[in-house]
């Protein structure tokens, strides 16, 4: 239990760091990058974002719709005191990590294959609110779920890790690996970290 603490208050003081960058791409970075894509003339991406933004959050529900044949069974199984529960609980928590893989690096190579050498960083900018806009909005219909929380605060971090990664010229490939590790392993100590206090239910 002393290293889950540990762990914990790790994590906290990460989350607490990176918090207020998230914070100012979140709240600014639609408009800045916006505004400057307007100025080169970008508008089939702003056109496109436009179109991705009344579509995304069907999409990705009917894309998540799936993972209740995972949740029925491990609420059944969670009232009944099976431990057999964790194991679609943690089936469901793996799905939905490839629907946010997916969707995130399908977003961002998308738009770095509509960029050119003046338009990259702004498009990579733009590409954040349309990778992670319905993630936030499905975050903010369970703010007080801290385990939807935290995963949209990884998918955030590994999403502008992925951006700076183009920025500097690494190839799509390692970037989608790189965006994958970081969010599965995140997974994974999340389970771990949860794992005392659900095997008590």
């Amino acid at each position: 239990m002393r290293f889950w603490e540990k762990f914990g208050e790790v994590m906290v003081l990460i989350m607490t760091i990176c918090t207020i960058p998230i914070m100012l791409l979140n709240v600014f970075g639609g408009i800045i990058s916006g505004i400057w894509l307007a100025i080169l003339g970008e508008w089939n991406i702003i056109l496109l974002s436009i179109v991705l933004f009344f579509a995304s959050t069907f999409t990705i529900s009917i894309a998540l719709m799936p993972s209740m044949l995972l949740i029925a069974p491990a609420a059944v199984l969670l009232q009944r005191g099976n431990k057999l529960w964790l194991f679609f609980g943690a089936l469901n928590l793996l799905y939905t990590f490839v629907v946010i893989i997916i969707w995130c690096m399908w977003i961002l190579n998308t738009y770095v294959n509509a960029a050119n050498d003046r338009s990259l960083l702004p498009i990579l900018i733009w590409s954040y609110g349309t990778a992670l806009g319905p993630w936030l909005y499905f975050a903010s219909k369970e703010r007080d779920n801290s385990s939807t929380m935290f995963t949209t605060f990884i998918v955030a971090l590994s999403y502008i890790v992925a951006m700076i990664m183009m920025w500097f010229g690494v190839s799509i490939q390692n970037v989608i690996v790189t965006f994958t590790a970081i969010v599965l392993v995140s997974g994974i100590f999340q389970l771990l970290a949860l794992f005392p206090a659900m095997m008590r239910k």
